[in-house]
């Protein structure tokens, strides 16, 4: 994709994920960026399948959606044609912040196994980070999937997280898949000098076929499988704060790496303790964490090894046709104004009162939501029908 133009560095209200004092200033504004003009989906495949969305910024209110029929198969992929069939929506607002910096991609073919696959990324820092991936997480996932799933898709396997059997083998494959991707991601960045070079982002990618749904995430944005009306959580937050089970985890790793949190960031700095980019924490490029030596907890710090990986959570349930109904992937500008039953609650009033609303629709309609609640945030939305009905 051609270079664009980024306007925002890490510092300010743009950027609440990322709070670094030695960062550079944010950069003016300039003719084509910002949330001067709208953006919308095409309805149409793009190459490969799918549909991308996100950054660059579009009018803070202007919801931009897209629906297409998906046809839950790639053809000559491991896995075969699949009986099943998709629709999907994707909205997505600026908000009240500056710039757009979530992303989104929905692709229906071309993974190995048959699998429909969906991402939605939440950039700070810039949006150098989640546009790259928009552009090229698919390619990376499906290339370190594609040996897994080769002759693996009727053949039992070790159990997933659930009990169910037939699948697990994906998981070191999406694992393998986000490293490597970030590894490209980091050096795309890098090249790009001030302010890009400084940016990050979360993603969660949902990959669904007739009998199972795989979710890998890191970061924030999460994943919500609506099944009889219930919302079943399919992601973990990965904040380090003590509020939580996973969070306590995620602080306790950022420690033992010779790190440490304090306000519920890692190094006093990120948000987030598991994201793509943010190069400054790994590698051994700590010494670009400027101006930590006034905090007193840096003073004991090591810094071994990095505290903020890219490595996912993957989480593998096994489809239940019959009451499966909605798939929710969203970034936190959604989250942070509804929990999970709350949406699932909220999907269920919608079609009472619309009934035959699709799923482009939904899509809107949480966004909106979200707006109306007063998000802080941007918010990038993707919703799939899975029901069959």
């Amino acid at each position: 994709m051609p270079k664009q133009t980024i306007a925002g560095g890490v510092a300010g209200a743009n950027n609440r994920k990322k709070q670094f004092p030695g960062m550079p200033k944010p950069a003016a504004a300039t003719a084509g960026s910002g949330s001067a003009g709208a953006q919308s989906s095409s309805s149409s495949s793009s190459k490969g399948g799918g549909a991308l969305g996100g950054a660059p910024a579009i009018p803070s209110i202007d919801v931009a959606n897209t629906m297409k029929e998906l046809m839950g198969a790639a053809a000559g992929s491991s896995g075969g044609k699949q009986k099943y069939s998709y629709k999907w929506g994707a909205a997505e607002a600026t908000g009240p912040r500056e710039y757009m910096e979530d992303a989104w991609t929905v692709r229906d073919s071309g993974f190995p196994g048959g699998y429909f696959f969906a991402s939605v990324m939440d950039g700070h820092g810039g949006e150098a980070s989640s546009a790259w991936l928009r552009e090229n997480l698919f390619k990376s996932l499906a290339a370190s999937c594609e040996g897994a799933s080769r002759g693996r898709a009727t053949e039992p396997g070790a159990l997933v997280q659930d009990g169910t059997k037939g699948g697990g083998y994906l998981a070191e494959a999406l694992k393998t898949g986000y490293t490597s991707a970030d590894d490209s991601l980091i050096d795309h960045i890098a090249r790009l000098g001030e302010p890009e070079c400084w940016s990050g982002s979360t993603c969660t990618s949902v990959l669904v076929r007739d009998d199972r749904i795989v979710c890998a995430n890191v970061g924030d944005s999460r994943a919500l499988l609506v099944r009889a009306s219930k919302g079943v959580e399919l992601t973990q937050d990965h904040r380090p704060v003590g509020t939580s089970s996973k969070g306590r985890q995620e602080m306790q790793r950022v420690v033992n790496c010779g790190g440490w949190s304090v306000g519920g960031r890692v190094c006093g700095i990120l948000a987030v303790s598991r994201a793509f980019g943010d190069y400054e924490f790994k590698g051994g490029r700590f010494d670009l964490l400027e101006d930590l030596s006034e905090e007193p907890l840096a003073k004991k710090a090591t810094l071994k090894d990095p505290p903020v990986v890219p490595v996912p959570d993957v989480f593998e349930c096994a489809r239940d046709v019959a009451n499966d109904e909605w798939l929710v992937i969203a970034s936190d500008g959604l989250w942070d104004t509804v929990n999970s039953q709350q949406c699932a609650t909220f999907i269920k009033q919608e079609l009472k009162k619309t009934p035959g609303m699709g799923a482009d629709e939904l899509a809107n309609a949480l966004v909106k939501r979200a707006i109306r609640f007063r998000t802080q945030d941007n918010v990038a939305v993707v919703v799939v029908d899975l029901r069959q009905t």
